[in-house]
């Protein structure tokens, strides 16, 4: 009789155990559904989706400003004048702007100072574009002691506060310093092709940046939107 009855008792804890586990696998299922049905419903997947149609973009303008970059350094002389000149409009169409919208608030108390800022920027525009190799010397110049100041700072910066991997911001102010060195040291040959390499390295590296994220952003698998929901 005993054995009856521990045979009854062990059968009613296998038969509370498959029980169990079957709740908790149509809980687990459960849960695993509405955690897609939340992502396929948020706002998220739609905007996940909105930037993923776009990589086509992203691509074609990567490869625009590739082809920009390699012609300016190609061509760093026709680039270095170009640049001077884009650089001159910008000069000249802000100088006016802000010459006009002087004369709207001539009676605050910072007038003088936002027009003579206007007038300068205006004065300097149109000089670039009246001797534009004077003014790509000017701003090989500029930018030449700047690579160099800043280097200078980045160096001595890194070296006082010695942060993790401050040896490689010591080596970038080196670098930086070198170049600027090299700039001032070639004036006034190297303003003739700086300005041009300097814009087509950075109309490369940008345009790289591009075709990759164009890229990745094509790898993404596209989120069907509420179809878990529909399937549920």
């Amino acid at each position: 009789m005993a054995r009856d009855d521990l045979a009854h008792y062990m059968l009613f804890i296998e038969v509370d155990a498959v029980q169990h586990f079957r709740v908790g696998v149509k809980s687990t299922t459960k849960e695993k559904n509405m955690s897609i049905n939340s992502l396929t419903d948020s706002p998220l997947a739609a905007g996940v989706n909105e930037i993923r149609s776009y990589w086509g973009r992203f691509m074609a303008l990567g490869i625009v400003f590739v082809t920009l970059g390699l012609f300016s350094i190609f061509y760093s002389g026709i680039a270095t004048t170009a640049t001077v000149l884009v650089l001159g409009w910008m000069l000249l169409i802000s100088g006016v702007m802000s010459l006009i919208q002087s004369f709207w608030i001539r009676n605050w108390s910072g007038f003088f100072l936002f027009f003579l800022n206007a007038l300068l920027q205006g004065v300097l525009g149109y000089m670039l574009l009246r001797h534009p190799l004077a003014g790509a010397a000017g701003v090989t110049l500029l930018l030449g002691s700047l690579f160099v100041v800043g280097g200078l700072f980045r160096m001595v910066g890194a070296s006082l506060l010695k942060f993790p991997s401050w040896g490689w911001a010591v080596f970038s102010g080196l670098v930086s310093l070198v170049l600027g060195v090299v700039v001032l040291a070639s004036m006034p040959v190297m303003s003739v092709f700086f300005l041009g390499i300097v814009v087509g390295a950075n109309l490369l590296t940008d345009g790289i940046a591009f075709v990759a994220l164009g890229t990745q952003l094509h790898s993404i698998p596209k989120i069907e939107l509420f179809k878990a929901s529909k399937a549920a």
